[in-house]
């Protein structure tokens, strides 16, 4: 039988493509040095580590969670410049390894979005028991 060395494999793959005029995903945009695709990125990976994290109706709307005050409900309200020093402190979603199988703990979540997540599922428990 052969033997392969197992070793971690740490090779994130990030694909942005603009589906209105790459409709065949052919051009990727990242990595960018362009500063709207950047922000765009920024608000994504956010978003995602919300929706990776929550449970019931906290994830109808990441943006409520990332933005408490209510003030932001849409990516489009969250691409406001207002908000491109908030969305650059998020670190991107991203794992330990490669892995063949699924496992939370191979994930590096963002400590700040799944604090704000736990405090919205808290919430909304109170609020629904109340």
């Amino acid at each position: 039988p052969r033997v392969v060395a197992s070793m971690p494999i740490r090779a994130t793959i990030r694909a942005l493509h603009d589906l209105g005029a790459d409709p065949y995903e052919l051009v990727n945009l990242l990595p960018s040095t362009d500063d709207a695709v950047t922000q765009l990125v920024a608000r994504l990976d956010a978003a995602l580590t919300v929706l990776a994290y929550c449970k019931g109706k906290v994830c109808h709307n990441p943006w409520a969670v990332l933005h408490p005050d209510g003030n932001v409900l849409s990516l489009q309200q969250a691409m406001d410049a207002q908000y491109n020093d908030k969305y650059a402190l998020f670190s991107k979603f991203d794992y330990r390894e490669c892995a063949l199988f699924y496992s939370v703990q191979n994930e590096i979540p963002d400590s700040t979005a799944t604090a704000l997540v736990a405090a919205a599922s808290a919430a909304a428990q109170w609020a629904e028991a109340g």
